[in-house]
């Protein structure tokens, strides 16, 4: 339940920003995506959500500081000052704040980069090895080649962690919430420092990334003072 299929993301996605449909965009397919985003989101998005989104969706923006709304949005509610840790992919680093955050009922918030398989044309290594990708913008049909790096630097997407647990064998699983599709699913350890849980065959493979890892977490600052 609340569980949107990559064709079903696509058809909303396209649709909320006000672009030309592809030839497998439905009506129907776009209304159950919302129906089912609705199911596990108290109602969520309305009429007049989904109304204002649109009239905002061809507007070009930054992109959103996590930092600042989670501490203008959420901070008076949780209690928590958030502040921003970047790991680079290596979460090993704040692991034990992170697990320790858990424990004590916080749920966490973190980021992970990659880029989207849907607009991903093709690829190709240059001569000097160079790894590159070409991308085609879904709005103008203009496609244009990219270094992987520049891919990765280039996209982002929010996630949250709400809970840990160890089990017998002494491996510890993660409770993820991906905002986008609604759903909750346990993470593996080692998926979660991988980034295995949004490729496929992970827990949350409709995120449809070429790579991805997490680079940053956000934890109370004002914890340990």
């Amino acid at each position: 339940e609340g569980r949107l299929t990559p064709q079903q993301q696509a058809n909303l996605a396209r649709y909320l920003r006000g672009w030309a449909p592809e030839k497998e965009d439905t009506v129907e397919d776009r209304n159950k995506a919302i129906a089912e985003l609705r199911k596990v989101q108290g109602g969520h998005p309305t009429d007049a959500e989904l109304a204002r989104i649109r009239d905002d969706g061809d507007k070009v923006g930054t992109g959103m500081d996590e930092q600042k709304g989670l501490n203008d949005i959420a901070s008076s509610t949780t209690d928590i000052n958030y502040q921003r840790t970047a790991t680079k992919g290596n979460l090993e680093s704040q692991q034990k704040e992170i697990d320790a955050a858990l424990k004590d009922g916080q749920s966490v918030p973190f980021s992970i980069s990659g880029g989207s398989l849907a607009n991903i044309k093709a690829a190709k290594d240059d001569p000097d090895g160079t790894k590159k990708v070409l991308i085609r913008d879904p709005g103008t049909g203009k496609e244009e080649w990219f270094t992987q790096d520049e891919v990765l630097q280039g996209s982002g997407h929010a996630m949250l962690l709400s809970d840990v647990r160890t089990d017998k064998d002494g491996k510890k699983r993660y409770l993820m919430s991906d905002p986008m599709s609604g759903a909750t699913r346990w993470v593996s350890e080692a998926d979660l420092k991988s980034g295995a849980f949004a490729k496929p065959g992970g827990a949350f493979p409709d995120l449809g990334v070429v790579d991805t890892r997490v680079d940053d977490v956000y934890l109370d600052g004002a914890a340990g003072k």
